[in-house]
């Protein structure tokens, strides 16, 4: 069965009845992929036909070898909105007599394009979501840290914004919508809709009285 899906590219509307040549070779057009992870925590790629057929199912993660003792589990997978991107989370997980324990998490960005796959290892990295073709992620601590990622020269994170009182609930084209709960000596807490850009830089959208 399938764990989760991502669907890159809207299906072609197909019509009823008897169809021309013409017409079932423009069914058989491929339309796009889509990407989903699988209960077994893989991650497969399949072409879209204009009829809404898939062919061409291929396996195209986790790329993260499990050590001993420890198992690689998918999560978070996102696309771009031009479906040129995909990206998810690795989590190397270790099975205990308490449960499991997540020690090492990779984030995988691939090209759909090109094929190219490029891992980027960063502990508690996690990806939020993609700003155009811009992959965007959430560094958790003491302080949420936004970054984004360049892919030159190196692949690496380029830090856009951190704060103690704002979390990232999505991305937006030029950077992430936020939740933020100001510092007040008020007694009324108040929490602020915004959008912080990748100079961050922030636009005020509302402001709730939450209490």
């Amino acid at each position: 069965g399938l764990g989760a899906a991502l669907g890159l590219a809207p299906l072609a509307p197909t019509a009823l009845g008897a169809a021309a040549p013409a017409a079932l070779a423009s069914s058989n057009k491929i339309v796009g992929d889509l990407v989903y992870v699988t209960n077994g925590n893989q991650v497969h790629m399949v072409k879209v036909h204009a009829n809404g057929n898939t062919s061409g199912d291929v396996r195209i993660g986790p790329v993260t070898a499990a050590t001993p003792g420890h198992t690689i589990q998918v999560q978070q997978l996102l696309g771009s909105g031009d479906g040129k991107w995909v990206a998810w989370l690795e989590a190397s997980v270790k099975h205990t007599s308490a449960g499991y324990i997540e020690n090492n998490s990779t984030v995988v960005l691939r090209n759909q394009v090109s094929g190219e796959l490029t891992p980027l290892a960063g502990k508690a990295t996690f990806p939020l979501g993609f700003a155009k073709d811009t992959l965007v992620a959430v560094h958790e601590g003491a302080r949420n840290k936004i970054e984004r990622v360049k892919l030159s020269p190196q692949p690496h994170y380029v830090s856009m914004h951190e704060s103690e009182s704002a979390s990232a609930l999505t991305t937006y084209k030029h950077g992430v919508v936020e939740s933020n709960i100001p510092h007040s000596a008020s007694t009324e807490i108040r929490e602020q809709l915004r959008l912080t850009n990748f100079k961050g830089k922030h636009r005020l959208l509302h402001t709730y009285v939450i209490g």
